[in-house]
This record gives structure tokens, C-alpha cells and sequence, in this order.
């Protein structure tokens, strides 16, 4: 049960739900983005497969100079590069890829593994009875030692003896994401004559601080390799999960083994319980947070509110006092051109009437004069008479 996937196609973030209208023009859309995405990752997945069949197309024509045919390395061309475009096709999920229903050999397998080598979104990888020999498992370790996404590999019911888990075991020292690991059904002592790859897994797992899950069932440890991994397992606290049946373990050991698999169980268990009341204490810590950025937030709209309110409130009397101090100046003005109207009136009359003084003065003098001279020439006829 194995699966490889190329290129993760990038998930579409779907909006909040509008009227019904601009809701179907947003699916449809976004149906349409994907459909080309889908078609960008066929391409680029392409042309990964293309230039991976060409560079064994070109080894394939060396080995043709040496001794091949032309007709081979054709073949082997054509054979490559349709054996990725099958296991893209048969692509199971995002992230995940398997070789299931396509027939495995040494070329492809060293082919699809240099491509998955530059394929930096594959999580889980299923190369399940493939017949794969001791020849594939180094190419296969090779492929996941630096790979940063990879979690879960499944290689059971193959053909992987000592040399193969010797290179899994060089991979698993230095390799910081795998979790899931299954070897079931892989001679990995080499049917009990060569327990080189096993020790040196065991060692690793003395290392390892990723693998959690396990899988060893009838891969022919032995109690030899039993008694290894018991001793590796006493410096490790990470498996959880392992499964030896079939090995021909000894009481003592298959019960020592499964004791420090089940301490390491309960730890993480009691990891996982602390780490989730911490991520829920987070959780509400956040939501207390959200909760007081709202309250703040409304009370600050309120406030906002408030202030726009009374600045409305004061601009309002502002312009009313405002109107009423141009009315009161028009006023004032008024009343000024009116008291200056009716000082211009009275000095007018003034000086008509001061005008008119002066004229009544002149006539009295007149006559007063003409009443001295008549008086004067009356006195004087009468003494010309005597």
C-alpha cells in the first residue's frame, strides 16, 4: 500500500457566501482555476518525466556505444518516460502517489526515484509488492535521506535484503521528517545469513528522532536482530508503534521490546495530552483576546460614536451662534446707518435752519436802517419849514 505524488496542486481559498447569483459565478470560476492549475501541474510533472527519460534515454545510448543497440535504448526511452506519465495519471490524492498496477524495474525505479529527489510536496509513497531487489533500495534511500516533506513510505512484500536496509538505515540517521516506515516482508537478514543491514538499523533507530510507526513484520531479525533492537529501543522514545510478529523472537525479548514500546506510547501520550491542553489553553487564550479586541473595538466605535455625535451637537450651535452673530452684526450695521442717516438729516436741517437765521438778521438790519433815515429826514423838513 504505497503512493507518489508529484507536485501538490495548491488548494483555492473559497470566498464567503454572497447572493445566490455572484455565489455561482464564483464556483464557476473557481472551477475554472483549478482545472488550470490542474493542467500547469500536468505540464511541469511533464516535463519533469520528460527530461528524467532523457537523461536515461542518453545513458542508455553510452551503454548502446559499448555494446547496446539503438533499439534498446528506444525502449527504454519510451518505457520511462509512459511509466511516469502512468503513475501520474494514477495519482491517488495530493501528496500521494503509488505504483500499484504498474509493473516496477530496476530502470524506472532508479528513474522515478531521481525525479521524486527534486519533488518537495510528496508526503506518502507506496512502492507495496513491486518486486523491487536489493539493487532499488539504496536509490530508494537516497531519494527520501534529504527529503523535506516525505512522511510515510511503505516498501513491503519486496525483494530488499541487507545492502538495502544497511542504506535505509544510513537514510533514517540523518532524516528528520519520516514517521511511517514499513519493511514487512523483506528478507533483510538475507533469509538469516547476513544481519549487517538489521545492526546498522538498529542503530539508527538509537538516532532517529522521527519514525514513530514501525513495521517489521516477518523480515527474518531473529533473535539476534531481536535482541539488537531491544537494546536500540532502550535509547530511543519515539516508536509507538511496532510490529515484529513472525521473526522468531523469544519470549524475553518480543515482552522486553513490547514494554518499551508501550512506555514510549504512554509519553507520548501524556506529550500529546500536555501539547493539546497547551493548544487549547492557546485557543482560549486567542479567543480571550479576540473577544477583548472586540469589546474594545465596540467600545471604541461607541466612543467614536459618541464624539462624532458631540462634534455634530457642537458644530451645529457653532453655526447657529454663528448665523445669529451675522444677524446681530447686520443689525448693528443697520442700526449705525440709520443713526448716521438721521444725524446727516438733523445736521442738514441745522444748517438750513442756521441759513435761514442769518437771512432773517439781514432784513431786520435793512429796515432798521430805513426807518433810522426816514426818522432823520423827518426831523430835518420840518426845520427847513420854520
Amino acid at each position: 500500500m504505497a503512493t507518489v505524488t508529484a507536485e501538490e496542486v495548491p488548494t483555492l481559498r473559497v470566498p464567503p457566501k454572497p447572493i445566490e447569483g455572484r455565489q455561482m459565478e464564483l464556483e464557476a470560476k473557481e472551477t475554472l482555476q483549478r482545472v488550470q492549475l490542474m493542467e500547469q501541474h500536468k505540464q511541469s510533472m511533464n516535463k519533469i518525466a520528460f527530461d528524467a527519460a532523457t537523461e536515461e534515454f542518453r545513458r542508455r545510448k553510452v551503454d548502446r556505444d559499448h555494446g547496446g543497440t539503438d533499439e534498446q535504448a528506444a525502449e527504454t526511452f519510451g518505457s520511462v518516460q509512459s511509466f511516469y506519465l502512468q503513475m501520474l495519471e494514477g495519482n491517488v490524492g495530493r501528496g500521494e502517489s503509488s505504483a500499484t498496477g504498474i509493473k516496477m524495474n530496476s530502470e524506472r525505479c532508479q528513474v522515478l526515484c531521481r525525479i521524486l529527489e527534486q519533488d518537495k510536496t510528496l508526503t506518502s509513497l507506496h512502492l507495496a509488492r513491486q518486486d523491487l531487489g536489493d539493487e532499488e533500495g539504496p536509490n530508494i534511500a537516497r531519494m527520501f535521506k534529504h527529503h523535506p516533506k516525505l512522511i510515510k513510505l511503505e516498501l513491503e512484500a519486496n525483494r530488499l535484503g541487507a545492502k538495502s536496509c544497511r542504506a535505509i538505515a544510513d537514510a533514517l540517521q540523518v532524516n528528520t521528517c519520516l514517521t511511517h516506515l514499513s519493511l514487512d516482508d523483506n528478507p533483510l537478514s538475507d533469509n538469516n545469513r547476513d544481519y549487517s543491514g538489521v545492526e546498522a538499523l538498529c542503530e539508527a533507530l538509537k538516532r532517529n528522532r522521527t519514525l514513530q510507526v514501525l513495521s517489521l513484520f516477518r523480515v527474518g531479525f531473529g533473535e539476534t536482530g531481536g535482541k539488537s533492537l531491544a537494546r536500540a529501543l532502550k535509547s530511543n522514545s519515539t516508536i509507538i508503534v511496532l510490529d515484529i510478529g513472525e521473526n522468531q523472537l523469544s519470549p524475553q525479548v518480543h515482552q522486553a521490546i513490547a514494554e518499551k514500546v508501550k512506555l514510549n506510547r504512554l509519553e507520548w501520550e501524556a506529550r500529546e495530552t500536555q501539547a493539546r491542553e497547551e493548544r487549547e489553553k492557546e485557543r482560549a487564550a486567542q479567543q480571550a483576546a479576540i473577544r477583548m479586541m472586540e469589546k474594545m473595538e465596540t467600545e471604541f466605535m461607541e466612543r467614536e460614536d459618541q464624539i462624532c455625535r458631540r462634534n455634530r451637537r457642537l458644530e451645529k450651535q457653532y453655526w447657529e451662534l454663528e448665523t445669529q452673530a451675522v444677524r446681530e452684526q447686520e443689525d448693528w450695521i443697520k442700526a449705525v446707518r440709520t443713526l448716521e442717516e438721521k444725524r446727516r438729516e438733523d445736521l442738514e436741517k441745522a444748517a438750513k435752519k442756521k441759513k435761514k437765521g442769518k437771512k432773517g438778521k439781514k432784513g431786520k438790519k435793512g429796515a432798521k436802517k430805513g426807518s433810522t433815515s426816514a426818522n432823520r429826514t423827518r426831523s430835518a423838513s420840518p426845520k427847513k419849514k420854520k
